[in-house]
């Protein structure tokens, strides 16, 4: 009956790492909107949008909840599927010693053999979610490592070497991709290595850019 206790493993197995799956997503989404709230504290403040960001909040959460408790309960069911499975195992073994003609010493020793492997299962049972949660979190990381960038270098790009640390901008200028108009238009500038230096300017000159 060995092999039995198997397949309830198996049957939760793909509700596990359904469940933990969505809970990730829903992890990510909640982590993404605390990030822009706090950044962007001011415009939420200036806008009158606290009840809105904390509804937002609160509603990713009960569905991260929700999907917490999914997970939850598929673990914690493999237990009760594992022990009926056991029950028909010794059900079982008692229709075998009938049919054999096994002595009562023998079948009790054979018994309480199954009896001491049954809390081993179960815990291996209970290790396969804890595994099926790890497998859906640790796929998500390789698939950051392994996302290629999207900036790269030049194919004919050359190699910096050993700077000195002089910045020299020469007719440099840049625009953004919804912009209109260039941030900056035929930069001439120069920084020298040991002294300090200040942009000044209104808002919305370039500043930024320029640091960038």
């Amino acid at each position: 009956m060995f092999p039995a206790c198997i397949l309830p493993v198996a049957a939760i197995r793909k509700k596990v790492k359904r469940a933990g799956s969505r809970e990730e997503d829903e992890a990510t989404t909640l982590m993404s909107m605390m990030q822009e709230t706090f950044s962007g504290i001011r415009v939420v403040k200036s806008a009158a949008r606290e009840e809105f960001e904390r509804s937002r909040f609160n509603a990713a959460h009960r569905r991260m909840l929700n999907f917490i408790l999914r997970w939850k309960k598929a673990t914690e069911l493999s237990g009760p599927l594992v022990e009926t499975v056991a029950s028909v195992g010794i059900a079982a073994g008692l229709v075998y010693a009938k049919v054999t003609g096994m002595s009562p010493d023998t079948f009790l020793l054979l018994n309480m053999s199954l009896m001491s492997m049954y809390p081993h299962i179960k815990a291996l049972s209970r290790i396969q979610a804890t595994l099926q949660r790890s497998l859906v979190a640790s796929s998500r990381v390789f698939a950051l490592i392994d996302e290629e960038p999207e900036i790269r270098d030049a194919p004919n790009a050359r190699s910096l070497g050993n700077a000195k640390g002089n910045i020299q901008l020469n007719g440099v200028s840049f625009q953004y991709p919804e912009g209109e108009t260039p941030a900056v238009r035929d930069l001439e500038l120069s920084f020298e290595t040991g002294k300090q230096y200040a942009l000044v300017g209104k808002r919305g000159r370039g500043k930024s850019t320029i640091l960038s």
